[in-house]
């Protein structure tokens, strides 16, 4: 059994958006979404005094691993809606009303004169986003600090051991994106091409989680059809 603990905790500190905030009805819209979404609350403490101090580990399951697949599209579909905010293009009398449906980033052909970036959209959009991104890279690094637990049964660690590796550091290079667009938002309307490099990164981000999260399940089931006793337990918190 293996019980990852790293002292290291590094990463940058979250920039607070709410300031970017307007009065206003996407505001509002926005902070209503957040109020909306318990699972990103911050959770009570455990109170550990009854079992000396041990945490209580939960099994991680393969619910678990597919919760995360959930919450990785709803990052990258808010990725591309930033994006798609950010290159917004002039209509012109000849065009179609047909509004294109983007479903991967960037998209060939935007290097050309953009509307505005409206500012309200793009903080809707984050609104949406920044708790899900902001709570992995909490989960990630409460593991690697100790703060949170993980037990791997031996025959599980020489295929989770790079997993997790290139897991924590995907979650936190995810994070740092966000912290690069969120300043962005402050002079909007004239940053449209660098949101939507941004917005890139962070849709790429979310595509290399999600090939990670596969092998993950994929792993997970294997072992459970062979070896049903091989368990991985973590923490409530990390789960």
């Amino acid at each position: 059994m293996k019980v990852y603990v790293d002292t290291t905790r590094t990463g940058p500190a979250a920039h607070n958006w709410r300031r970017s905030l307007k009065s206003s009805a996407f505001a509002a819209l926005a902070l209503m979404v957040i109020a909306m979404i318990p699972a990103f609350a911050e959770p009570e403490k455990a109170d550990s005094s009854s079992n000396g101090g041990k945490q209580q580990l939960e099994e991680l399951s393969l619910n678990d691993i597919q919760d995360v697949g959930i919450l990785l599209r709803h990052i990258k579909q808010q990725s591309i809606n930033v994006y798609e905010e950010a290159a917004r293009k002039p209509v012109k009398p000849e065009d179609t009303a047909d509004v294109p449906v983007i479903a991967s980033i960037p998209v060939k052909g935007d290097d050309v004169d953009f509307l505005p970036a409206r500012r309200e959209w793009l903080v809707f959009f984050l609104a949406t986003m920044e708790p899900v991104i902001r709570d992995l890279t909490k989960q990630v690094k409460d593991l690697q600090a100790g703060v949170s637990q993980i037990v791997i049964p031996a025959p599980l660690e020489k295929e989770f051991d790079p997993l997790w590796d290139r897991w924590s550091k995907d979650v936190q290079e995810m994070n740092s994106h966000l912290d690069q667009l969120v300043p962005l938002f402050d002079d909007a309307p004239h940053n449209n091409q660098e949101i939507q490099k941004v917005a890139v990164k962070l849709f790429d981000d979310t595509t290399r989680l999600e090939a990670i999260r596969k092998s993950v399940f994929k792993v997970m089931q294997q072992i459970q059809q062979s070896s049903p006793n091989s368990k991985i337990m973590i923490s409530p918190d990390a789960k």
